[in-house]
């Protein structure tokens, strides 16, 4: 049995086990895999074979450049080499992601089937298990981020987890000669997973340092998932920050003096924003002082007036469009009233020149139905041609 059914609102469900098991992927694997998991049905008793039609997946991941096309078939192929480790509760299972994998030559497409040690952690899933939406995870380009966000995911209810950096690093697959510095730790994984998952996800989140003996030992993630007002926790203090802002404020920067930088501007979000944009786009040291700067001298005035003239631009088109569409839609009501007052042997008349002018297009067409709509579009045509000429027959 065959599956082909890929959208970006589909359900990637993973029991908790699975979540925690430890792997080494990069992100267009993991983002393969968690495909293929999406096109898995709830009453699935067994894996199917599943197609991946690489053109759906480039749109779905946001992909644009055409070159990457063969990286991702060959993306599928180095899935069947990689090893998971799934701890069991009384042994640690090691297993490949997929069976098989087969290339329809010239389709663009791509059969793969899951490893059958899988089915427990994948089918017929009743607890212990966490899901979300496929679209959440597609648009990160970290392999970091993707897991993190579903670690995260797993705790949704409590909004809060905590890891021991080394518990951390071994679920995210990372050797232990690789960021080696907590520094480079921070910079490349969680900082950049932290932006993403706030910026591309339905969560926002936060991360804090927690230290044993001035050393940093432990990280402590804290996420909501609401959409509108954010309660962010800021060094011991906790501030209302609109999402809106906390989307483009850096995370190195959610720090109790920005609040105190921010807030007398956040009545006027736009002109909070666009600064806070420029301010990100322009400065290369001391942020906080180059943003006190920008908000008070307004630097984004220029673009955000330039922005608002586009907008401006872009309603009056849309109105014009919209006028466009209201006259053409009353024209052929006018047309069809016309139409309806004419005397029966005036109607089959015209209905006769229609079909003779579309004798070509029917001779074509075999399905009656469509048939009828043709001639119907025809007659349509003709009394609008009628109606702006003052209705002469």
């Amino acid at each position: 049995m065959y599956k082909r059914n890929l959208n970006e609102k589909n359900l990637v469900v993973k029991s908790n086990a699975l979540i925690e098991s430890k792997s080494s992927l990069t992100a267009t694997e993991q983002k393969i895999v968690l495909c293929l998991i999406s096109m898995i049905s709830p009453e699935d008793e067994d894996f199917c074979k599943y197609i991946l039609k690489i053109s759906d997946f480039m749109d779905i991941a946001g992909i644009k450049d055409k070159s990457s096309y063969r990286r991702i078939q060959n993306a599928t192929e180095t899935l069947m080499k990689k090893i998971l480790k799934i701890k069991q509760p009384n042994s640690i299972l090691f297993v490949a992601w997929l069976s098989s994998v087969k290339y329809l030559t010239g389709e663009g497409l791509v059969e793969l089937e899951f490893s059958p040690e899988l089915k427990p952690y994948l089918l017929n899933l009743k607890s212990h298990f966490t899901q979300y939406q496929l679209a959440n995870v597609m648009k990160l380009k970290s392999f970091y981020s993707i897991r993190i966000y579903e670690l995260l995911k797993q705790y949704e209810s409590f909004n809060v987890r905590t890891f021991e950096i080394k518990e951390l690093r071994e679920w995210l697959g990372i050797a232990e000669n690789k960021y080696k510095k907590y520094n480079d730790f921070k910079k490349k994984v969680l900082l950049v997973a932290t932006n993403e998952i706030t910026q591309k996800t339905d969560l926002v989140t936060s991360f804090e340092e927690i230290k044993l003996q001035r050393k940093i030992t432990r990280i402590k993630f804290t996420f909501h998932r609401e959409r509108n007002i954010k309660a962010i926790n800021l060094s011991e203090k906790t501030f209302k920050i609109p999402y809106s802002i906390l989307k483009v404020l850096p995370l190195e920067y959610r720090i109790n003096s920005i609040y105190s930088l921010i807030d007398p501007y956040l009545n006027d979000l736009d002109f909070l924003i666009s600064n806070i944009e420029y301010a990100n786009k322009n400065c290369t040291k001391n942020y906080l002082a180059y943003l006190k700067l920008a908000l008070k001298e307004d630097y984004a005035k220029v673009n955000r007036e330039a922005k608002e003239k586009k907008d401006q631009i872009v309603q009056e088109k849309k109105g014009q469009i919209q006028e466009k569409k209201d006259q053409e839609k009353l024209l052929k009501q006018k047309a069809w009233d016309y139409f309806n007052s004419l005397p029966e042997v005036d109607q089959f008349k015209f209905r006769s020149e229609a079909e003779e002018k579309m004798r070509a297009a029917l001779r074509i067409v075999k399905i009656p139905e469509r048939k009828n709509d043709i001639i119907i579009a025809q007659i349509e045509k003709d009394m609008i041609s009628k109606v702006a000429q003052g209705r002469k027959v």
